[in-house]
């Protein structure tokens, strides 16, 4: 992972929250996908930043921040 790169500390804050509503069932998958959309184009994009979603096996999310420009990993958060 890339340190010298920082995300914005909302970032992990509404990450976890939003997984959390998600696998609670309160939050219906076109929602959090329209939030997720919301918090990468506000929060990521406008620093070279990508946010990847990924549903793992045993029931939790993983997410993948990256640089765009170099594609490394600056970031990664499981929930769950």
């Amino acid at each position: 992972m890339n340190a010298t790169r920082n995300i914005p500390p909302i970032v992990p804050i509404v990450l976890s929250k939003l997984a959390h509503l998600r696998t609670s069932q309160c939050l219906a998958e076109e929602e959090f996908q329209r939030k997720i959309n919301r918090l990468s184009r506000e929060e990521l994009e406008r620093f070279g930043m990508s946010l990847l979603v990924r549903d793992l096996s045993n029931g939790r999310t993983r997410f993948i921040i990256k640089d765009c420009m170099t594609q490394s990993t600056i970031h990664m958060q499981e929930c769950g």
